[in-house]
């Protein structure tokens, strides 16, 4: 017999996962700090955990066909819980407000933001073999799909926190060896 406590932890296993998958990414912003020596700032990790949630949330939205087939409890869970889609719009929101205001904006947010759309809404014109007009996304086209994540998770954790103290990553090998390392792997 289960306690009440681990029947909570299993109903509320699809949104814990995407907060886990939120909070490794901004502990990786920090990892990477620490790794490169720099100065650990909260500034640059924090608005990981908006960016990542808002689009793993959106995606569990967009792909409530497929979870449905590969993971019910995770479709059943997100369907019936409509209100964190508006929750993590909210937060995407704020995340990138809060960086426009606080001159924290730079390529790389805008980088995930349009390509976290584009992975999971069906934007690109594609001729189904019907003869109709169909619309993919990233997350549809398998080869692409890989790159996409591996370069985002690679790149991301060690452009962004470089870039907030100033620094380029194509100017440093170490953090280049790094990031080819990580998007390889992943």
């Amino acid at each position: 017999m289960q306690s009440n406590f681990t029947q909570l932890l299993n109903r509320l296993s699809p949104l814990l996962q995407v907060l886990y998958l939120s909070i490794s990414g901004a502990l990786c912003v920090l990892g990477v700090q620490a790794y490169m020596h720099l100065p650990i700032h909260w500034i640059p990790a924090l608005p990981s955990i908006g960016i990542i949630f808002s689009i793993y949330t959106l995606n569990r939205y967009t792909d409530s066909r497929e979870d449905l087939a590969n993971d019910p409890q995770k479709s059943i869970f997100f369907n019936q819980h409509r209100l964190y889609l508006w929750i993590s719009l909210a937060l995407m929101f704020i995340t990138y407000f809060g960086l426009i205001t606080t001159q924290s904006l730079n390529f790389q947010h805008v980088i995930l933001l349009a390509i976290g759309l584009l992975y999971s809404l069906r934007l690109f014109p594609w001729l189904e073999s019907n003869g109709k007009l169909g619309f993919l996304r990233i997350k549809d086209i398998p080869i692409l799909k890989n790159l996409v994540v591996s370069l985002l998770w690679g790149s991301s954790i060690f452009v962004i926190p470089l870039e907030s103290h100033g620094l380029s990553i194509t100017h440093n090998s170490r953090a280049m060896c790094m990031v080819i390392a990580l998007c390889l792997s992943t």
